[in-house]
């Protein structure tokens, strides 16, 4: 397995552990829906996702202007959020799982997505880097 995908494993796992821990502690002791407990979650998840990405797991970066690229990137991320939220619903509502397991499968899902994603709109070398 190349390093890249490696990193991106474990600067996944990591983010996935932080959304994991703050959609339990959110539902479980703060008494939210489980849905908005994702939300919040997820969104820790990304903080954590796009420091690591960006410093350690993707060694090109195709746009100079930071915040070009995080604009990108939680576009990126936004998409996964709506396709997680959506596969959680749809575990948990209609097919009856705990909505710990829902995560986990729905983060399996979902983190296909961001690596192809990132990997081919924001970290690839395909075309020469944007000023823009």
């Amino acid at each position: 397995m190349n390093s890249e995908l490696s990193r991106y494993l474990l600067s996944g796992a990591l983010a996935f552990l932080c959304d994991l821990a703050v959609l339990y502690f959110c539902t479980e002791h703060l008494g939210f829906h489980y849905l908005i407990s994702n939300l919040i979650g997820y969104s820790c998840g990304l903080i954590v996702s796009y420091i690591l990405n960006t410093s350690w797991v993707f060694s090109f970066r195709k746009y100079e202007k930071t915040w070009l690229e995080f604009l990108i990137f939680n576009t990126i991320v936004v998409t996964g959020l709506a396709i997680n939220e959506g596969l959680m619903l749809v575990f948990v509502a209609y097919f009856g799982f705990h909505y710990l397991y829902a995560k986990i499968l729905a983060s399996a899902f979902v983190m296909v997505f961001n690596f192809i994603a990132k990997k081919f709109i924001l970290f690839h070398p395909s075309s020469e880097k944007r000023k823009n």
